[in-house]
């Protein structure tokens, strides 16, 4: 196992990281504010591009690492923060909503990282239109 202090990075100089074959832990407290979990686009017509934003933010101590964003069927990861977020920074998670059927939607996305709190879920919802009304 691979250590490596990361402590100059910091000011508190309390960052620790255990590096092992493709994840980092981070050693503190992580915690992931998102602004809103829910995004309703309202109502859309059918095959409309829908554009989900999710604004996160780093409320602990440590840096946070989103390893993955898992999509459910109709919906495409557009960009996630892919390098640590240090506290106090901000980034976003994008996704596509596919508008290509009309009615409800209602769709769950699910955000795994390194705060205890996991997986985060954010809610993408609307309704789409048929063609011509």
């Amino acid at each position: 196992m691979l250590c490596i202090s990361l402590g100059s990075l910091l000011p508190s100089g309390k960052l620790a990281a255990q590096v092992t074959n493709k994840t980092t832990v981070f050693q503190g407290h992580p915690k992931m504010l998102i602004k809103s979990v829910v995004y309703n686009f309202g109502s859309v017509p059918l095959g409309s591009q829908v554009i989900a934003t999710y604004e996160l933010k780093n409320a602990g101590d440590v840096p946070i690492l989103v390893d993955k964003v898992v999509p459910p069927a109709g919906v495409t990861v557009i960009t996630y923060p892919v390098r640590p977020m240090f506290p106090g920074e901000g980034a976003v998670i994008k996704v596509q909503v596919d508008a290509g059927k009309p009615g409800l939607v209602n769709k769950i996305i699910l955000v795994h990282s390194s705060d205890k709190k996991v997986p985060h879920k954010l809610s993408v919802k609307g309704t789409v239109k048929p063609r011509g009304k």
